[in-house]
């Protein structure tokens, strides 16, 4: 007589504590895919920028002579970077590139209200600014005494306005040819909401234009 080899399989039981736990761990990868991403974000978002990361940026557009790529990261609206990214396009297509230029910024000496300028001689408004904050971002190649003879740095005899040494100082930043300078001098007006401290402004209160 054969003997029949039998499997008992257990009974199929429905069990809530093994579904509460499915729940909970598929709820818990949930949230950490959503904060992580939104950390992420919010962290590039919130990133610090200074004026030594403009020059890494200038630097590499100089070199490689890509633009979009370099300034695509930039916590600019996109019609910005479009308008910035055809105006260094410009500066890269000249011909002349002397050596010997500087891109420096002009600094406060003290707390007080400095003028916010506009095209020509413009005063547009006054702004409050803190000791040491940047006024002004410019681009020479003749040194600062070849800039500002008699350590003037802004005059406007209409607005009874004159800002020599007293008020502000000069500081160089970085040095190169004409075009790295242009350039550089660009993108740090362009950012400077982002790396100044002053984000009510679009740019230096000393830069007439975005140049």
């Amino acid at each position: 007589m054969d003997a029949a080899i039998r499997i008992k399989t257990p009974d199929f039981r429905f069990n809530f504590k093994h579904l509460f736990a499915l729940l909970l761990l598929a709820v818990s990868i949930y949230l950490s895919i959503t904060f992580g991403v939104a950390w992420s974000n919010s962290n590039s978002t919130n990133k610090q920028y200074n004026y030594q990361d403009m020059s890494e940026i200038a630097e590499e557009i100089y070199n490689s002579g890509e633009i979009t790529e370099a300034l695509k990261n930039l916590p600019l609206d996109a019609a910005i970077i479009a308008k910035m990214s055809a105006e260094i396009e410009g500066i890269l297509a000249k011909t002349t590139d002397n050596e010997g230029c500087e891109v420096y910024l002009l600094r406060t000496y003290q707390n007080g209200y400095f003028p916010v300028l506009g095209y020509g001689n413009t005063v547009l408004g006054m702004e409050f600014m803190h000791n040491n904050d940047v006024w002004k971002v410019g681009k020479t190649c003749n040194g600062e005494n070849g800039r500002y003879p008699n350590d003037v740095y802004f005059s406007n005899e209409k607005n009874g306005l004159l800002l020599t040494k007293t008020q502000l100082k000069y500081e160089k930043i970085a040095s190169g040819s004409s075009k790295e300078m242009l350039i550089l001098e660009k993108i740090l007006i362009y950012s400077y909401p982002f790396w100044s401290g002053h984000k009510s402004l679009l740019r230096p209160p000393g830069c007439k234009i975005y140049r």
